[in-house]
């Protein structure tokens, strides 16, 4: 489990000094001025220990100062279909909630035979009624949610202790809430089969880390993009490379 963690943090560090291009620091021990190699650097806690003295201490204003220019550069004005609102320590987010991919195939299934087979039962009636029945039926949640689309939203809450998130209406989907101080890192990841991009969440948990799609399926790059900057802003969360998002 040790060795474990210390590849973690040795990965995690030499992320940190890709992204910061041209500029780079040193991890070096305020009492002893050694340098501090990747087995005792805790990227996540930012903190280190020293191998030559011993003592631990904090290196968050080194990572602070190694990707401020690369936030700069980041930076995501807030698209359309993003609606946000801040009261002093709350942060609130309304966003558009996008089709499922059920509804998809339902709909795009459905619709086509139920008319299909409703013509061949006008034209030629008998036994066609049954099957139009039965793609109508199946057509009749996708086309509901089409016509109520603008109602449906979802609704990310983040107060002081938790991120909490909400379906109206709810459909398949469930409210969750997260502990805030759990959160290691947000990051976007694409879904190939939809082509739509997914918000996840690196939780930190007693038996380890694991990550959780926070909001699925947003249909553009720039929604996911800037929903998890302003999280990661909110949190104070410093933005790290994650092998699996999408770039």
């Amino acid at each position: 489990m040790d060795h474990e963690y210390k590849e973690q943090y040795k990965l995690k560090l030499k992320q940190l000094k890709d992204l910061a291009a041209k500029i780079y620091h040193e991890v070096t021990c305020p009492k002893c001025q050694a340098n501090i190699l990747g087995d005792g650097i805790n990227i996540n806690d930012k903190i280190a220990k020293c191998d030559t003295c011993g003592v631990v201490f904090s290196f968050e204003k080194e990572i602070s100062q190694l990707t401020k220019h690369q936030h700069a550069k980041q930076e995501i004005f807030r698209p359309d279909g993003v609606d946000v609102f801040q009261f002093k320590n709350e942060l609130d987010f309304t966003i558009q909630q996008p089709y499922s991919i059920l509804e998809g195939l339902l709909g795009g299934i459905g619709i086509p035979f139920a008319l299909l087979f409703t013509l061949f039962f006008i034209g030629k009636g008998g036994l066609f009624f049954i099957p139009a029945l039965i793609f109508w039926l199946m057509s009749a949640y996708p086309i509901y949610s089409w016509i109520n689309h603008s109602k449906r939203k979802i609704y990310v809450n983040i107060d002081k202790r938790s991120i909490n998130i909400k379906w109206k209406p709810k459909n398949l989907h469930k409210d969750k809430s997260y502990d805030r101080a759990d959160v290691a890192q947000l990051y976007i990841k694409r879904n190939p089969n939809t082509g739509h991009h997914d918000v996840y969440m690196i939780i930190n948990g007693l038996e380890g880390q694991k990550h959780v799609k926070l909001i699925p399926n947003l249909d553009s790059k720039s929604k996911a993009r800037y929903l998890e900057q302003e999280i990661e802003k909110h949190l104070g969360v410093i933005d790290i490379a994650v092998l699996e998002e999408t770039k």
